[in-house]
């Protein structure tokens, strides 16, 4: 390990003067300002003559100077290989440096001094930004593929920039040649090109205070044989690059400190062939990753390291999905012969995937990998093999040093799965100490009972334990405990060990000794940071309690209840029992005592009406010790009220909005996925809405029904001329009804009618409208001719009214000029042209029919005409 700590201090003098030359550099040379409000002429020497072309600008630049550039949104409008023609058009355009230069993005424009700048941990937000958003606005696919390249330079440094909106290359997209150099942005023998939001070929490149978002290029970061890579304090948040990785170095020495990988995913999100292989990929001779948070990620491995030498200190990786890979860390194969990792204090939550929930170590060739882990957290992650840690193959020698693997879940190897296959890969030595493996579910078990552990058939993998508690592990050396562990809370993440837990004090401080092999003594405290060995002890797993004076009464802090509910209290009492525990509420007078408790955890039920402070005032066992303790705050939060309709109407295959009425509300949740309170349907069918705040939640749903009222109308049954009486219906049930008759209904979609007229229906189902109308009357009339020939011609011989539908009664008079009656019936019947039996004379006759109708008999009507007859 001296080699080792050697190596390290040469990599750290190395970068420091870096740092310092390029202080120096700062402030010897020239400095330049660059603000959108300025003009392509400006000399850029101040804030008031600043240009408003970037990269003209670092075009006049000389080595050593720096740039000072204002919020504002950048887009480059010049081709990579021809810096000095504009032609926006180029779908290669790109910010290029090919000199040392120092780039400040985040001023507002008018300061004087770096450190007035706005950056985004500053809460400023994005403020310099170099955007691809070329061609169509928000669409991606036009976007330009490179936004930034650093090429043939010794040192660039970049600092308070976001980049953003960078698109997809394509395979016309052409290598680049920038002073008279070839830079190949294409993969030999792929389809797609090999661009990235900024490509990097300098010995010395820094990013500093950037951020990376909403790019969807081939890849974000490409560092290509560079002698340092130095990331700090930058943010790469909801990039979707494709066929390609996050952040690639093939530089001797990368350094990532302060910085968030989060939200990060494959474009085309294919689980079982992701695009996105790795997240954060390095073969770099040295590797140092501190203050990380890799968090919420998709992709294949989240941070895959293939490289000589690397130290890792409090990253957390955190809700990543392996997409077909690893949850976290895959060490592989470097052709370096020999490997070193230190890695401490470092956190794996939550993560899926298939290799590896935590860690992969797969090493297919004759390396050898030595890994000393120390403080390191495994909890809640679940894949198919090794849901903690997975040794799949290679020559390993690795160390774990209080290490928590709690809670995963694989189907191999709940919490650490030994070889690659049932046949085994691989030789070399896993040595555990100071350990805590608990809780993990596997379907397959190493031995009849245990699933924390599962070694492959074959594997010739050495497995020691020292100090451990392995749960349910039975009959090995080294495991002291094969008990429960007593976490403090599970279901919540919370993995600290209670008090009166059995790894307390279980452990073997020796191991931190410098004798000890291998020397970690300069681990002094744990995951938390607090002291690692205390009061002359050490536990297991990555924390450690403080020291206790007996009795001792440890409780939450906090708890937030809904209206209504019960508060559980658990009460964790280190002791003699039975112990007697005085509290009180609130700041009031009166004490309460809980007497007699004989085992613990004791769980002490509360029903608060609103937020209530109980405080726990002291505590006795009965040896009369006593103590006092802490308190613990029931936060009563409360319960949301939904008021929704039972039903919405969609009329016509038109949308509805449903808008519930909320009391109390924090968020909301529809089961179509939507958020927001109101939402718009256009579907039938049952919408579910759950309004919950941090602990509450309440549940209404709502029917969507579909109306349709396009064939709607209006219909009759009967004749109201021969039947006296219509009947008027409707084709359309479950719906109200209003007739312009006046009736109304919710259930009768029929009436009946004997007189004649216009007659409307309305139908309504909640908000849906329809109507028809028809018009009802019975065709009841006589019509008389004025002229007729009864010569016995088969013409015209008969003198008889047209009637229109079935009369009633029926009465005609023929009468001569001097008024006398020739002809009379009471039947329909016609008038031959005969009086009195003898052919009348030709002339003029006049003709009076009285007549009633069937649907109103009582009603004569009468009908009259002068006759001419013609014989």
């Amino acid at each position: 390990m001296e080699t080792q700590r050697t190596k390290k201090t040469t990599y750290s003098c190395f970068f420091i003067c870096c740092f310092v030359f390029s202080i120096f550099s700062v402030f010897s040379q020239t400095r330049y300002y660059v603000n959108t409000s300025g003009t392509p002429t400006g000399n850029a020497l101040s804030w008031a003559t600043a240009c408003n072309d970037l990269q003209q600008v670092i075009n006049n630049a000389s080595n050593g100077d720096t740039i000072w550039v204002a919020q504002g949104v950048y887009i480059p409008i010049r081709p990579a290989d021809s810096l000095w023609k504009i032609d926006p058009s180029d779908r290669m355009c790109a910010f290029v440096v090919t000199k040392n230069l120092h780039l400040y993005g985040g001023f507002m424009g008018f300061e004087t001094d770096v450190n007035q700048r706005n950056l985004p941990e500053q809460g400023s937000g994005e403020i310099t930004i170099i955007s691809g958003d070329v061609g169509i606005q928000g669409d991606s696919s036009d976007n330009l593929p490179v936004l930034f390249i650093a090429f043939g330079a010794d040192s660039v440094s970049v600092n308070g920039f976001t980049f953003k909106h960078s698109g997809r290359s394509t395979p016309n997209d052409r290598n680049l040649i920038i002073n008279n150099k070839l830079i190949s942005l294409s993969i030999p023998g792929a389809a797609m090109g090999n661009n990235t939001a900024v490509y990097n070929s300098c010995p010395v490149f820094r990013l500093i205070h950037n951020t990376f978002c909403n790019n969807i290029p081939q890849r974000i970061l490409v560092s290509d044989s560079s002698t340092l890579l130095y990331i700090s304090k930058s943010i790469f948040h909801n990039n979707y690059p494709n066929n390609g990785i996050l952040i690639l170095s093939s530089t001797n020495s990368l350094y990532i400190d302060h910085t968030t990988v989060s939200d990060n995913g494959d474009f085309n999100r294919n689980i079982s062939f992701p695009n996105i292989t790795d997240l954060i990929f390095s073969d770099a001779d040295f590797v140092s990753i501190t203050d990380v948070c890799i968090k919420g990620n998709e992709a294949r491995h989240k941070l895959h390291l293939s490289t000589n030498v690397s130290q890792l200190t409090n990253v957390n990786f955190i809700n990543n999905t392996g997409l077909g890979g690893v949850g976290g860390i895959e060490v592989s194969s470097s052709n370096k012969n020999t490997q070193q990792h230190v890695w401490t204090n470092l956190s794996f939550e939550n993560n899926t995937g298939v290799y590896g929930g935590g860690i992969i170590f797969d090493n297919d060739k004759s390396d050898t990998i030595i890994a000393q882990m120390t403080n390191i957290r495994i909890i809640n992650n679940t894949v198919a093999y090794g849901g903690g840690i997975y040794f799949s193959s290679g020559n390993l020698f690795i160390q774990l040093n209080n290490v928590t693997i709690a809670n995963n879940t694989g189907t191999y190897g709940g919490g650490i799965l030994l070889g690659s296959s049932e046949n085994g890969a691989g030789t070399g030595h896993i040595q555990i100490r100071n350990s805590i493996i608990s809780g993990n579910k596997g379907n397959i078990f190493y031995d009849s009972t245990d699933i924390s552990i599962y070694r492959s058939r074959g594997t010739q993998y050495a497995l020691s334990f020292s100090n451990c508690l392995v749960e349910g592990w039975k009959g090995t050396a080294g495991v002291i405990l094969d008990t429960f562990p007593m976490f403090i809370d599970t279901a919540n993440g919370d993995f600290h060990l209670l008090p009166n837990s059995p790894a307390v004090n279980a452990g073997n401080k020796l191991i931190y000794s410098p004798d000890s092999i291998a020397d970690i003594s300069w681990v002094t405290v744990d995951l938390d940071s607090l002291p690692r060995i205390c009061d002359g002890e050490i536990d297991l797993g990555c924390y450690e309690v403080p020291g206790n004076i007996l009795p001792y009464l440890f409780l939450l802090h906090s708890l937030r209840i809904c209206t209504g509910d019960t508060a559980v209290i658990p009460l964790y009492l280190l002791g003699t029992p039975p112990w007697n525990v005085v509290y009180r509420t609130n700041k009031s007078q009166h004490y309460d005592t809980i007497k007699n408790i004989t085992s613990s955890p004791y769980y002490f039920h509360v029903n608060p009406l609103n937020t209530t402070i109980y405080t726990f005032v002291s505590l006795s066992d009965s040896l009369y010790n006593t103590s006092f303790s802490d308190s613990v705050t029931v936060s009563v939060l409360k319960r949301p009220v939904i008021n929704m309709e039972d039903s919405v109407f969609l009329c016509n295959s038109d949308t509805v909005t449903i808008r519930p009425a909320v009391t109390y509300p924090d968020h909301y949740l529809w089961n179509t996925g939507n958020t927001e309170k109101d939402i718009s349907v256009f579907e039938a069918g049952i919408y579910r809405l759950t309004v919950f705040n941090e602990v509450c939640s309440v549940e209404d749903s709502v029917i969507a029904i579909q109306v349709d009222f396009g064939d709607f109308q209006l219909l009759t049954d009967g004749d109201l001329c021969n039947d006296g009486e219509i009947e008027l219906s409707t084709n359309k049930e479950d719906v109200d009804y209003l007739w312009s008759t006046g009736e109304t209904s919710s259930t009768s979609s029929t009436i009946r009618t004997k007189e004649d007229g216009v007659y409307r229906i309305e139908v309504f189902r909640g908000n849906c409208h329809g109507e028809d109308s028809l018009v009802i009357y019975c065709p009841c009339k006589v019509t008389l001719y004025n002229f007729f020939t009864p010569n016995d011609d088969g013409f015209n011989d008969i003198y008889l009214p047209d009637v229109e539908s079935t009369l009633n009664s029926f009465s005609m008079y023929i009468y001569n000029r001097w008024g006398e009656v020739v002809f009379q019936t009471d039947i329909y019947a016609g008038w031959n042209g005969l009086a009195n039996g003898i052919p009348a004379h030709d002339g003029v006759y006049y003709c009076v029919v009285y007549y009633t109708c069937r649907n109103n008999p009582q009603k004569i009507l009468t009908a009259h005409s002068s006759i001419t007859l013609a014989r």
